[in-house]
């Protein structure tokens, strides 16, 4: 009678659902209370009050998705179905991968963008790196897909008067281009913007800049750093490629920069999968001030055949013809090929009837 009575507490498959219901309850509970624990530590924490809310969300958060993320976590795959996915979905000699960016000689050098990819564009104030970002984001919208731009820089009557040039007053539509309402935002904020445009089904963030997020004097590469890591790792999770609108250091007005001048740290190149750097003579005796040098630095994950081309600004329209006459045009490209080469050196001496053109092999433009 003692074993039959034992058996009325012994569990069955008629109670399994409310049985794990119990032990959800719990476990839930059990986070719940652990996730309020490292909470009250982080408020102990020398963080600004922005990262304190936000990895205090994040932590309640990783509570209801513990699970689900604990399976994945642990999860081992096969590379072999991998590859033979590449294979099959190559892109074929010639053409972009991803998206376009509407410029035909920008995309013959990046080979266009995709999922997980983070592209710094980067070269001096007023040089054109806002206007190429600008370009390529109107370029992505006329093609039906759906872009977030994020600037803490422009308002968005500022920002809407430059669509406006660029379109020459045509409407995009609504549903393609999606900013943020609010300006003071922390670089973990812009992470949650990028997860929410996720959501609204973009396929595409650019943000403007990444120096704007950079408060510490003292250890500012370390923080940049840590910003363009944050940043790779959201391209990456949210599957969406990222362009990074950065500075350059300040240098000679006449010398083009490279990837060693990016502003603050070495490590953003590193971390970047693409860096393209923009340049422009803006000097008083600028032969084309219009002309913008567009040079690929990196591009990691594709080959770099095509490392460096021209584009033109007609107010904030770039084009890639230039309005100029033949011979006119070859002038300013030698000069330009030649300042490449001789950095801060004045070219007023030089007779550019008699001069030699040079291309892109004279460019010296290491490997990333």
């Amino acid at each position: 009678s003692w074993m039959t009575e034992l058996t009325n507490y012994v569990p069955t498959t008629v109670g399994a659902v409310n049985y794990a219901k119990i032990v959800a309850k719990y476990a839930t509970a059990r986070r719940i209370l652990t996730a309020s624990r490292d909470i009250a530590q982080l408020t102990q924490e020398d963080i600004t009050i922005d990262e304190l809310v936000s990895k205090a969300e994040t932590r309640l958060k990783g509570v209801t998705q513990a699970a689900v993320q604990a399976e994945s976590k642990f999860e081992i795959v096969d590379l072999q179905p991998y590859m033979t996915a590449a294979r099959e979905n190559r892109e074929p000699e010639g053409q972009i991968k991803g998206l376009s960016t509407g410029l035909k000689k920008v995309d013959d050098m990046t080979q266009g963008f995709v999922p997980g990819e983070l592209l710094i564009i980067s070269g001096q104030t007023s040089h054109g790196k806002t206007q190429l970002s600008n370009n390529i984001m109107l370029a992505v919208a006329k093609n039906d897909h759906k872009v977030m731009f994020v600037t803490m820089e422009m308002t968005k009557q500022e920002t809407a008067d430059r669509f406006n040039m660029l379109t020459k007053d045509e409407d995009i539509g609504e549903g393609k281009i999606f900013l943020n309402m609010r300006a003071d935002l922390a670089y973990t904020d812009v992470t949650k913007l990028i997860e929410k445009a996720k959501e609204k089904g973009c396929d595409m963030v650019v943000i403007d800049h990444l120096h704007y997020f950079s408060r510490s004097v003292e250890n500012a590469t370390q923080e940049v750093s840590k910003i363009v890591k944050e940043f790779k790792s959201a391209a990456v999770v949210y599957e969406l490629p990222i362009i990074l609108i950065c500075h350059v250091r300040k240098m000679a007005p006449k010398k083009h920069p490279t990837i060693e001048d990016l502003r603050d740290s070495s490590l953003i190149a590193q971390d970047a999968d693409m860096v393209l750097m923009v340049w422009r003579d803006e000097s008083p005796g600028a032969t084309n001030p219009n002309e913008v040098e567009v040079t690929l630095w990196k591009n990691r994950n594709r080959q770099k055949k095509h490392r460096r081309d021209f584009l033109y600004a007609e107010g904030m329209k770039l084009v890639e013809t230039d309005p100029r006459p033949t011979d006119q045009k070859e002038r300013a490209r030698q000069a330009a090929n030649t300042a490449r080469m001789t950095g801060d050196k004045d070219l007023a001496d030089i007779d550019l009837d008699n001069f030699g053109g040079t291309g892109e092999d004279d460019i010296d433009i290491p490997d990333w």
